[in-house]
């Protein structure tokens, strides 16, 4: 770095303010913008949401919901009609899918069973506009098991099998 004279500086903060907001508001046109699925929250974030590309975390103590806000947060972009890859490394698919159904049906997740025709529906109903029906695949990992190569070989089987997400939700990463 002492002789090389091709070195990158970096950003020169004061004399590229133009350039940076021409970046700025072509990257804005451009932008894909993910809801996190709580209007405030968007809200509060540049571009009303996570960008493509960019990492979002919910952090909080043990059973204060943040395993629902994902799913919210899911459902929300595959309203949107985006493509959602949901792992998980604490509950099981089934269960996961239970959640999906009573935010899906708007049904509590202890009357899904007696009014399994209902959700069906709902269901149903929300994958009518779309050719291909896969919007949403959820995985088990078990804890421990996984790490991000193993997220990472398991997204690229997921595009190998025709489902490319747009969202990859991994509850709980703590846990790999």
């Amino acid at each position: 770095q002492l002789v090389d004279r091709q070195t990158d500086l970096g950003l020169d903060y004061f004399n590229t303010v133009e350039e940076r907001y021409d970046r700025m508001s072509k990257a804005e046109e451009n932008a894909e913008v993910f809801t996190l699925g709580f209007k405030s929250i968007d809200d509060s974030l540049s571009g009303g949401g996570l960008c493509r590309g960019e990492l979002g975390a919910w952090i909080a103590t043990s059973g204060t919901g943040k395993s629902l806000a994902l799913v919210v947060a899911a459902v929300k972009n595959i309203a949107k009609g985006k493509k959602v890859l949901y792992i998980s490394t604490e509950m099981d698919a089934d269960r996961i899918a239970a959640r999906f159904d009573s935010q899906f049906s708007l049904i509590g997740q202890h009357e899904l069973l007696p009014r399994k025709e209902e959700v069906w529906g709902a269901l149903r109903d929300g994958v009518t506009d779309y050719d291909n029906k896969k919007r949403l695949i959820i995985k088990q990992f078990f804890s421990g098991i996984a790490d991000v190569n193993t997220i990472r070989a398991f997204h690229a089987q997921c595009v190998m099998d025709n489902f490319r997400p747009d969202l990859v939700i991994v509850d709980y990463p703590g846990d790999m």
